[in-house]
This record gives structure tokens, C-alpha cells and sequence, in this order.
């Protein structure tokens, strides 16, 4: 599979084109498409990496997620 770094590599990669002028509308639309599909993807392995956390803060101490030191 691919990794949630390689994932926002190539959504950058997938803005960076529709930002371009070259671009047309079409291409525009199936970058668009497929930048969504991604972020399905992403918002699911999130999901379960958020889990698995959640699972090991309740194994040990809670883990506030937003601890700055």
C-alpha cells in the first residue's frame, strides 16, 4: 500500500497542477477527482491510526493530543 507521506506528496503534487494555467478544465476536474479519492483514503487510514492511539492511551495514561512538550 501506500503511506499517508506518499499520499500528501502527491496531493501537493495534484494542487500544484490545478493551480497551473496550462491545465484544462478537464484535466483540472480529474486531478480534482482523484485528489478526492486520496483524501477518502487518507481521512480512513486516520481513522485507524486514531484508534490504534486511542487503544494505547487507554493501555497506559491518557495521551492529550494537542501536549506541547
Amino acid at each position: 500500500g501506500i503511506s499517508l507521506e506518499e499520499m500528501f506528496g502527491e496531493l501537493d503534487q495534484i494542487m500544484e497542477k490545478m493551480e497551473s494555467p496550462e491545465v484544462s478544465l478537464e484535466e483540472a476536474f480529474a486531478l480534482y477527482e482523484r485528489g478526492m479519492k486520496m483524501i477518502r483514503q487518507c481521512s480512513q487510514k486516520l481513522d485507524l491510526v486514531e484508534k490504534k492511539m486511542m487503544v494505547i492511551a487507554q493501555n497506559g495514561e491518557e495521551v492529550p493530543f494537542d501536549a506541547q512538550e
